[in-house]
């Protein structure tokens, strides 16, 4: 069972149990939790390696945060995925954030669930898109 900050990965009747004691304790606390049931989303070694990439570039560019990296490698990269695995996404994307300037798409990257929605094979290529593009604009980054 893995647990970061709301997020249970649950294995076994174990976990299973630990996160009933946890809802029961949020719950009796006043809290209302929600349960969202995922499958094959990314691995937390492709997100871990999807954040190390963002620090690199940032590291070599010249104006670049990691931030900045993070809007723009989801919204180049991510939206382009996420629209060819789901037309419903990409008719909602194209009506409501296509006609929106450029500048205003990367500030809404900050908030819009890209990369989050990946299954495993769409952060494998959400991570090898960003090497190819970036390696190729002379930016040394390898793949761990």
């Amino acid at each position: 069972m893995r647990k970061t900050g709301q997020r249970w990965t649950i294995k076994d009747k174990h976990n299973a149990n630990a996160l009933m004691e946890w809802l029961e304790l949020q719950v009796s606390s006043g809290e209302t939790p929600t349960l969202q049931v995922m499958k094959g989303d990314r691995s937390l070694d492709q997100n871990a390696m999807i954040n190390t990439l963002y620090g690199d570039i940032a590291r070599q560019a010249d104006d670049l945060s990691v931030l900045d990296v993070r809007r723009q490698c989801k919204l180049h990269y991510g939206i382009g995925i996420l629209k060819a695995a789901d037309p419903e996404f990409a008719a909602w994307y194209d009506a409501n954030i296509k006609p929106m300037t450029y500048e205003a798409k990367l500030m809404l990257m900050t908030h819009l669930d890209v990369t989050s929605k990946f299954s495993k094979a769409q952060a494998s290529e959400y991570l090898d898109t960003i090497i190819r593009e970036y390696t190729s604009q002379g930016f040394a980054l390898a793949r761990s």
